[in-house]
């Protein structure tokens, strides 16, 4: 009869720690909320961060029929986006900014 080494026996449960460890981690979901808009295929939601100070704000990063946008802000009480180069651009009608605001609000 053969006895396990002390050492073996550490290398064994170190590796079945180890893939057990592998197993239970979950990793983030890449969740888009995607949808067909005006003229475009699909504009989906890569990324969304509310403002801490106004809670009317919200960073977003766009993808739009597959062209991943700058992040750009949504001012959804005064119905602007401010675009990466600073510029103030007013939401269009039933356009992206809308479509934001209204996810976020319910």
């Amino acid at each position: 009869m053969s006895s396990i080494q002390p050492r073996q026996w550490i290398k064994a449960t170190a590796l079945f720690l180890s893939i057990i460890l592998a197993l239970s981690v979950a990793f983030p979901a890449q969740a888009l909320v995607c949808r067909t808009l005006g003229d475009h295929r699909s504009v989906c939601i890569v990324r969304i961060e509310r403002s801490a100070k106004y809670h009317w704000e919200y960073r977003v990063a766009l993808r739009l029929d597959g062209v991943d946008q700058p992040l750009e802000r949504y001012n959804c009480r005064d119905r602007i986006r401010v675009q990466a180069n600073k510029t103030r651009v007013s939401f269009d009608e039933e356009g992206v900014g809308d479509l934001i605001c209204r996810l976020v609000k319910s």
